[in-house]
């Protein structure tokens, strides 16, 4: 399941952009690694238009009323089995911090 939500907040000097789609894993989306590189890619885009240096980072958060609807919510360490690429070749596992 894939929903995409967008919303601008614009400043007079910069714009600020977020954005977030729930993507939901269950045991049948199980990939082996090469198969995983090679399928449907979510793309995320971040600019800084502003004068200003900054670090970002990619949290990866649990969406707990989904989780509470299908009983999941007891399984925590469900970030073991989440594999990801930043450049589609080298793959990399989530960490318990949920951040990319």
């Amino acid at each position: 399941m894939l929903n995409t939500n967008t919303k601008s907040i614009n400043y007079r000097y910069n714009s600020l952009t977020s954005s977030f789609q729930t993507i939901t894993l269950t045991s049948k989306n199980i990939l082996e690694d090469k198969v995983g590189l090679d399928s449907n890619k979510v793309s995320i885009h971040i600019e800084n238009n502003t004068n200003k240096k900054y670090n970002y980072k990619i949290v990866l958060k649990r969406d707990n009323a989904t989780t509470k609807v299908c009983g999941c919510s007891s399984n925590g360490d469900d970030y073991k089995y989440i594999r990801y690429s930043l450049n589609g070749k080298d793959i990399l596992k989530l960490s318990s911090d949920y951040v990319i």
